[in-house]
C-alpha cells in the first residue's frame, strides 16, 4: 500500500497524530481535558498516555497497511477505555472519523495538487472498515460490563434473601461460584 498519499501521509505524522490526540481528548469533559492535555506524566496520566500511545499505533498500522486482524488489539484497548467512560457509541468511537477530518483539513491542497484524491477515498474507507471492528469491540466490553452488573445485582440480591430467611438458590459452576445471567447465552 506504498503510494503517493502514504508517503504524504508519513511525512505529516507527527502534526496528524498531534491534532489526532488533541481532537480525542476534547471528546472529555472540559476539566479532564486540560488536565489529559496538560499532564505529560504516564503515571499521573495513564488515559491520555495511553490514547496518544494508542492512536500513533493506529495510525502507523493503517499507514503500512496492516492486515485488519492485527488493528484489533489497538482497537481493544481503546474500547475499552471508552467503554467505561460512560460515552454514547458514537462519541466514543468518533476518535476513527476525527483521523478523516484531519486529513481532509490538513492535506487537502496537497491531496489536490498531487492527484490523490482516489487514494484518500480508499484511505478513507479503510478507516471506515477499522470503525466498524472498533464498534465490534466498544460493543464486546460494554456487553461485559453489563454482565458484570447484573451478576453484582444477583448476588446482593441473593445476599439480601438469604439474610431475610428466604434464600435464593443458583446452580453453581464449576469453579464454585454462583452462575449469574450470561448475555452471550441470550443472543
Amino acid at each position: 500500500m506504498d503510494n503517493d498519499l502514504i508517503k504524504l501521509l508519513r511525512k505529516n505524522k507527527a502534526m496528524l497524530i498531534e491534532k489526532w490526540v488533541l481532537m480525542t481528548l476534547q471528546t472529555y469533559p472540559d476539566q479532564s481535558a486540560r488536565f489529559f492535555i496538560k499532564e505529560k506524566n504516564p503515571f499521573a496520566n495513564p488515559v491520555g498516555n495511553t490514547l496518544e500511545h494508542s492512536l500513533t499505533e493506529l495510525f502507523d498500522a493503517l499507514v503500512d497497511g496492516q492486515d485488519i486482524k492485527t488493528i484489533v488489539p489497538i482497537l481493544d484497548g481503546m474500547a475499552h477505555i471508552r467503554a467505561v467512560q460512560g460515552f454514547s457509541p458514537s462519541r466514543s468511537l468518533s476518535f476513527l472519523l476525527f483521523l478523516k477530518e484531519i486529513i481532509r483539513q490538513e492535506l487537502n491542497e496537497d491531496v489536490r495538487r498531487l492527484n490523490l484524491h482516489e487514494q484518500a477515498v480508499d484511505f478513507g474507507a479503510r478507516i471506515d472498515g477499522v470503525l466498524l471492528l472498533a464498534f465490534d469491540a466498544f460493543m464486546k466490553c460494554r456487553e461485559k460490563l453489563y454482565q458484570i452488573r447484573v451478576n453484582e445485582m444477583l448476588r446482593q440480591h441473593s445476599g439480601l434473601l438469604k439474610r431475610a430467611g428466604l434464600e435464593c438458590v443458583y446452580p453453581q459452576e464449576k469453579d464454585g461460584g454462583h452462575r449469574g445471567v450470561n448475555l452471550e447465552e441470550s443472543n
